[in-house]
């Protein structure tokens, strides 16, 4: 599928076609896919379950790759990071320092 589709396609699509996006099931190409497949003598006995749920999990793990999951989590911090500031007036280390530098974390870590 990585031959067919880029990523930026692939979040743009789902099994279904559900929230706004494009219906996978519907498309000639799962017909090709699934074609391609049983054509590979390693898989040629796969069944049309085992494939529709290779394709739905290549088709939602779409918005991991390309950097996506590590770009969702660095947005996450910040905001997370702002909230305190903004709440509680907390400006404290940020999340980069190692532990150690924490004060008070000296029996933190195990030895």
């Amino acid at each position: 599928m990585k031959q067919c589709f880029t990523n930026t396609l692939a979040k743009q699509l789902n099994w279904r076609g559900v929230n706004g996006k494009t219906a996978f099931q519907r498309l000639e190409m799962k017909d090709v896919i699934s074609r391609s497949v049983r054509n590979n003598m390693l898989t040629k006995a796969a069944t049309d379950q085992e494939i529709e749920m290779f394709i739905k999990r290549w088709l939602h793990l779409a918005g991991d790759r390309d950097g996506g999951r590590r770009q969702r989590e660095e947005r996450r911090q910040t905001v997370q990071h702002s909230c305190l500031e903004t709440t509680h007036g907390f400006s404290g280390p940020s999340p980069d320092l190692d532990q150690e530098s924490t004060p008070g974390a000296e029996g933190s870590r195990l030895h």
